[in-house]
Parts: structure tokens; C-alpha cells; sequence
């Protein structure tokens, strides 16, 4: 996926989201973007999209979806990105 297909998304933070990584699929939470200090030539290096894992009561906990801490994810590592409905 492409930065500006990731964008176009228009995703807020606490969406649950069904994320498609080239290895796995989850479901998760997004938690917004980590940006770097400095000038990058490259969106994609720039900012990085965060992911937060469901908690028991379906709550954003601060733990990545398959480990111990938030996840970060390179746009071209992401295969798609879908919005959970509610309900």
C-alpha cells in the first residue's frame, strides 16, 4: 500500500481497524502516526502509522496487536487497511 492510499483512508485515531500485513492479518486499533525529526525526502520514512491492540473489553490497550508494545508498520509492509463497522 502506498502512503497516500494509507492516507486517503482518512482513518482516526481509535478506529478499529482490520490491518493486512504481508505475513498476517488482525484486527486492531490505529493509534496515529510517529513522525521523525528532521527532513525526509521519502513519506514513507517520515511518518509511520501505529497500532494498538484490543484489550479484554474491547478497549484500545496500549500493547501492540502480537506483543508487548505499540507496533509500528512501514506503508509498503501494509497489504490493506479496513475500517470495523460499529455495531
Amino acid at each position: 500500500m502506498t502512503t497516500q492510499q494509507f492516507l486517503n483512508k482518512k482513518l482516526k485515531v481509535g478506529d478499529k481497524v482490520v490491518l493486512g500485513l504481508k505475513s498476517c492479518k488482525t484486527t486492531c486499533f490505529f493509534g496515529g502516526y510517529k513522525t521523525f525529526n528532521g527532513v525526509n525526502e521519502d513519506l514513507d520514512l517520515a511518518i509511520l502509522p501505529v497500532f494498538y491492540a484490543i484489550g479484554k473489553n474491547g478497549q484500545m490497550i496500549k500493547r501492540r496487536p502480537s506483543g508487548d508494545f505499540t507496533t509500528t508498520h512501514f506503508f509498503h509492509e501494509i497489504m490493506s487497511v479496513r475500517k470495523c463497522h460499529k455495531g
